[in-house]
C-alpha cells in the first residue's frame, strides 16, 4: 500500500510505501488491533479520551496522541510530533458504516506540487 502525505502550505507531497509496522493515527483509527496498541503506553483520561505514547520513540511517527471521545464518538485527535508542534484534528457531523467509493481515498497531487518519492 501507498501512503501520501501533503503538505498544501509548502506544495509538496510525499509518496511512500507504508510499511508493516506503521503507527500512524490514521492505521490507528482505521485498524485499531492488539498488535498496533501493543506498542503504546495507554493511559485513560477521565472517562473521555485516552493518552496514547510510542513504547519505541525512536521508531514513532508522534511522541503522544490524545483521542477524546463525546460518548462512544471521536471527537477529536490531538497529535504531538517529536518537534512538540501539535497538530489537532477535530469531528463534527460523523457519520458511520457508510458504503464508499473505492476511489474516495485515492490521491492525485495537485499540478505545480512536487512530489518526493520515500
Amino acid at each position: 500500500d501507498i501512503v501520501w502525505i501533503y503538505d498544501k502550505d509548502l506544495e509538496q507531497a510525499t509518496r511512500q510505501k507504508q510499511k508493516p509496522d506503521n503507527t500512524s493515527p490514521a492505521l490507528l483509527l482505521s485498524s485499531p488491533n492488539q498488535r498496533l496498541l501493543q506498542g503504546f503506553t495507554i493511559t485513560e483520561i477521565k472517562n473521555t479520551g485516552f493518552l496514547l505514547k510510542p513504547k519505541k520513540s525512536q521508531d514513532a511517527l508522534f511522541s503522544r496522541l490524545l483521542l477524546q471521545f463525546n460518548q462512544d464518538q471521536l471527537q477529536s485527535l490531538k497529535i504531538e510530533d517529536k518537534l512538540g508542534q501539535i497538530t489537532l484534528i477535530t469531528f463534527s457531523q460523523i457519520k458511520t458504516n457508510l458504503s464508499l467509493p473505492e476511489n474516495t481515498f485515492q490521491f492525485t497531487p495537485p499540478s505545480g506540487v512536487d512530489v518526493i518519492e520515500n
